[in-house]
């Protein structure tokens, strides 16, 4: 037989009731009491903490799921840039774009990238006072500081046509 607690309304004290007991007295101010409206308020105390747990469950779980699908995202998004680490965001369209410079941790060159880099020397060296190969890089800021200091009082052109060289020969012997 399973006992309640119940408070007294007249004095405050704690009656043990046993479940089933539609009436009790207490033992301290002799007042008697019904039980029917006491004992429904008493389970739904129970329903609404039974509630509220599972409320509690139910978000936990959510969020759970949530946090699985972020860490799926990331993983995906990591998998995208170990496969092409080299790319770059593209402000116009709002998206990232593949870029032509080559990583030897990619793997082998492709022919595209060679080509590229070859055209990107020639440039260098024809126009790089001008700071035209910042602008093919889309890299605005250096190409208009190339352009206002004539590559950097050409010390900027003879460090990219050099590093743009030896580029070249790790492209072709890799």
């Amino acid at each position: 037989m399973k006992l309640v607690q119940v408070k007294c309304q007249n004095c405050g004290a704690t009656m043990m009731v046993p479940e089933g007991s539609t009436r009790i007295k207490c033992e301290y101010c002799d007042s008697v009491f019904t039980l029917d409206d006491e004992a429904s308020h008493i389970k739904f105390d129970n329903a609404k903490q039974a509630g509220y747990e599972f409320e509690r469950g139910r978000i936990r779980a959510q969020k759970e799921e949530a946090a699985r699908r972020n860490r799926e995202a990331y993983d995906q998004r990591r998998e995208d840039q170990s496969y092409d680490n080299r790319r770059t965001y593209d402000y116009k369209n709002n998206s990232y774009r593949r870029s032509n410079n080559w990583d030897p941790s990619q793997g082998a060159p492709t022919a595209d990238q060679k080509s590229w880099l070859i055209i990107k020397l020639v440039i260098t060296c024809l126009f790089g006072l001008l700071g035209a190969h910042k602008f093919m890089d889309k890299r605005i800021g250096m190409g208009i500081l190339y352009l206002f200091t004539a590559g950097i009082f050409g010390i900027g052109v003879i460090v990219d046509i050099v590093s743009e060289i030896i580029q070249l020969i790790r492209m072709f012997t890799y």
